[in-house]
């Protein structure tokens, strides 16, 4: 299949030189009169132009001609037209590449995820306090064994009798964190 945009580009190319004539080659493409599109390559490329136009002309001939069949499949019915290399270019590469730094591939795969999310009308802000009340959610589901806070416990009775600067008693900052794990 042939995407919208490189055709516009091909048959704005190949007009370039005559003004007022895209809009009739446009319509004869699209209409599907190859013979109408061939003549007017003939017509143009035997008139004077230099190497460069030529060239030019030449390409666009080929392009639209040798995707022909493409061209007419796009007004069948149920024919469906995907802008995915414009939103890849637009949306990704001008956050990713624009300000060129180094991404790891989960960053990257992050922003992208969010800028696809904003450009479908999300909101990073809503997306971050579910995200957070859901996690807070999950948090409040956890609850430990009578085993497990035991051998937390005697953890910390071990951590806080061996601690010199609690036995010292000088208030340094130090001493309040450790005072303050002691009796967490």
């Amino acid at each position: 299949m042939i995407d919208g945009y490189h055709l516009s580009k091909y048959i704005k190319s190949a007009t370039g030189a005559y003004p007022g004539h895209e809009r009739k080659l446009k319509n004869y493409v699209y209409s599907g009169k190859k013979d109408w599109v061939e003549a007017y390559f003939d017509t143009i490329e035997s008139n004077d132009h230099s190497q460069a136009e030529l060239k030019r002309f030449a390409s666009c001939r080929t392009y639209i001609l040798g995707n022909w069949d493409s061209v007419q499949n796009r007004s069948r019915k149920g024919y469906v037209e995907c802008s995915a290399e414009g939103h890849v270019s637009h949306v990704l590469s001008h956050r990713l590449s624009s300000r060129p730094i180094a991404w790891s591939k989960n960053g990257s795969e992050t922003i992208a995820k969010l800028r696809v999310y904003t450009r479908n009308g999300g909101s990073i802000r809503g997306f971050l306090e579910s995200s957070k009340k859901q996690v807070m959610e999950d948090k409040a589901k956890v609850i430990p064994d009578k085993k497990t806070l035991k051998r937390k416990n005697q953890g910390y009775a071990e951590f806080s009798t061996n601690i010199t600067i609690l036995d010292i008693g000088i208030r340094t900052n130090l001493y309040k964190l450790f005072k303050a794990l002691r009796t967490a």
